[in-house]
């Protein structure tokens, strides 16, 4: 299923009651697929925020067990590294895009995991308060790239029909 911007919308409203929960571990149990483990402090419960941008692009809580591969990827070490012990300060979407913000405050700083959920053009990508690329779990997509280090680019704007004649 086509995930789109004003349905994606209603699931950014109810993700945002999961503000203040502390990320406790992170897994890849997939290729594009990966699981953060919550818990909220103040209603004592833990959440796992799943997010898939495989054929169908999606982000929501849920209750399902996966079973993770026995060594995480490098993409899911480098998020633990820095998203581990932080607490998720805000879920947001820009512009009712495919994209939503999962920002992460950490005593080291701010960082904010990006997932497009554009089905096969999808990412997922870490940067630093300032837009630089800390990693991405594919490193290309179509013409973008995702260099460590690099500025992050919003992907294009889908092109606007042509009417015919």
């Amino acid at each position: 299923m086509h995930v789109e911007g004003i349905t994606l919308a209603g699931v950014v409203d109810e993700l945002q009651s999961v503000e203040g929960a502390f990320v406790q571990q992170i897994y890849q149990p997939a290729p594009e697929l990966l699981t953060l483990e919550l818990y909220h402090p103040a209603e004592k419960r833990k959440l796992k925020l799943l997010i898939a941008i495989s054929g169908d692009a999606r982000l929501h809580l849920t209750a399902q067990k996966f079973e993770n591969p026995p060594a995480p990827s490098a993409f899911c070490m480098l998020l633990r590294k820095h998203l581990k012990g932080g607490v998720l300060e805000a879920v947001e979407q820009p512009d009712l895009e495919r994209l939503v913000d999962l920002v992460v405050n950490r005593r080291d700083g701010r960082r904010t995991l990006r997932a497009e959920l554009l089905g096969p053009r999808g990412n997922v990508v870490l940067l630093l308060q300032d837009g630089e690329i800390l990693g991405a779990l594919k490193p290309a997509v179509g013409a973008r790239t995702f260099r460590p280090h690099g500025r992050y680019e919003p992907p294009p704007a889908p092109a606007a029909p042509t009417a015919g004649l």
